[in-house]
């Protein structure tokens, strides 16, 4: 499984984060990926990216300052991501979904 991150979680109107999800080849947008964040005990309703590749996460979505979880992307066509964080410390995030391998 391949994937970047840098930097990007940004606070939105309400209090809440936008988690952006690109292309790693070409750097666009990535539109109707599915991003969930899994705690140990429950995860969250899944987010949609837009046609920006934002996904809009409400404050709820993120639970408390050093709470461990795992957001997970998914989209067809490119490889699945999941990787872990422990609170939430950076206020930027962007997922770069590589391309799936084509047999």
């Amino acid at each position: 499984m391949l994937f970047a991150l840098a930097g990007f979680i940004t606070g939105c109107a309400g209090g809440g984060h936008v988690i952006r999800v690109v292309d790693a080849s070409s750097g666009k947008p990535v539109a109707g990926a599915t991003v969930s964040l899994v705690y140990p005990s429950v995860t969250s309703t899944p987010y949609l990216t837009d046609e920006r590749g934002l996904a809009h996460i409400d404050e709820r979505g993120f639970g408390k300052p050093g709470d461990a979880l795992t957001v997970q992307v998914f989209k067809p066509g490119y490889a699945s991501n999941a990787f872990g964080m422990w609170g939430v410390v950076k206020h930027r995030l962007e997922v770069r979904l590589q391309p799936a391998a084509t047999p």
